[in-house]
């Protein structure tokens, strides 16, 4: 057999290929390379935050969409493409807070905050400045409230984290990646779940009002606690301070208090956000190891059980319903009721029924 030259096309295509493979190799060791040598000098978890991947790239920590500009058309782009990349098996993601190139208005930085505090990872970065304060009111004040809400979300987050390294399972996860056997939802591009309980949709202009797709099932408005039944679509106008969330129904939300910073420790105490209407479950994860709760209500009984690596966690139950509970058993046993109670480390297992109609716990093991 006479071996034939190669055509130029071909050869063209060859050396583009070697060109790619080397870069790929580059970058390879280069993302690979530099958390090692992070880790080994601080011994601590290194990250490399990059802006560019490829296939395999999700194993390197974290991404970030690049240079937008500062606008709502932009601020949906970036969101679109956030929904690509987790599709795509990157979990760990995020976004220029308020775009890059430009001077977002108070409002558009506000919007955008919103968004990038209920993301995968949170980045205030651009040309100008991004500082809160800079802003005036009323924006610090609403991004203080939105950066306490993170904080409190945050046992839930490293929960979604672990989920996310072990499955595959993103953090930000399209509706169609949660529903894949739903054509109704499959276009759906400016909405998302994070992770599995909570359904954001940002506002993404300058009127405050837009379009909220609801999958099948029931969700729980988390500012005013109202029923929502889907599959549905709703369109909805709320005011600046406020970013359209859902907790999906028998939800259990692990939060935390406010804190001003933090450690690589264990969380103190961890209290769950219950959105029940009949029962469900969760599993905690932290430095710990993992905790298991499950609680249903039957008839005017909730049933608790918690297992696992956490000694005591609080419960609120959220009066979503006209059942009105008469005793709470913990793993088969009846808790004393108390006229108030404060949810904390210290508290005795016990429960209270608040004046708002919200059932409070402390469960110890």
């Amino acid at each position: 057999m006479t071996a034939q030259p190669a055509s130029s096309s071909t050869a063209e295509e060859t050396g583009q290929a070697a060109l790619l493979a080397g870069r790929t190799a580059e970058e390879t060791t280069h993302a690979e390379s530099l958390p090692r040598a992070a880790a080994k000098k601080t011994t601590r978890a290194g990250m490399v935050w990059g802006r560019s991947t490829y296939a395999g790239g999700q194993r390197h920590a974290a991404q970030w969409a690049g240079d937008p500009n500062s606008t709502y058309q932009d601020l949906a782009s970036t969101l679109r493409g956030g929904l690509s990349l987790s599709a795509c098996g990157h979990a760990f993601w995020s976004h220029d807070i308020g775009g890059f190139h430009g001077q977002p208005t108070p409002d558009l930085y506000i919007r955008w905050a919103q968004f990038g505090l209920l993301s995968p990872l949170s980045r205030l970065h651009g040309m100008s400045t991004r500082l809160p304060w800079d802003y005036g009111e009323p924006a610090l004040s609403i991004f203080r409230d939105m950066v306490r809400l993170r904080y409190r979300l945050l046992p839930y987050l490293y929960s979604c984290a672990m989920d996310a390294a072990e499955t595959g399972e993103p953090i930000m996860r399209a509706v169609a990646l949660a529903y894949p056997n739903d054509p109704a939802l499959a276009n759906i591009d400016l909405e998302y779940l994070l992770g599995p309980d909570l359904l954001v949709a940002p506002i993404y202009n300058a009127e405050g009002r837009r379009p909220v797709v609801f999958p099948p099932g029931r969700w729980v408005d988390v500012w005013s606690r109202q029923l929502i039944k889907g599959p549905s679509t709703r369109h909805i106008e709320v005011p600046l301070e406020q970013v359209p969330l859902f907790a999906r129904a028998d939800a259990l939300i692990p939060t935390t208090d406010t804190i001003s910073e933090l450690s690589e420790t264990p969380w103190d105490f961890v209290t769950f956000d219950a959105y029940l209407l009949s029962g469900g479950n969760t599993i905690l994860c932290d430095l710990d190891g993992r905790t298991e709760l499950q609680a249903r209500v039957d008839g005017s009984t909730l049933d608790v059980s918690l297992r696992g690596a956490k000694q005591r966690v609080g419960l609120r139950v959220l009066p979503l319903t006209d059942t009105r509970i008469a005793q709470v058993r913990l793993n088969g046993e009846l808790l004393a009721q108390r006229n108030t109670l404060t949810l904390d480390v210290a508290t005795a297992t016990s429960w209270s029924i608040q004046p708002d109609g919200m059932l409070t716990a402390t469960l110890g093991q």
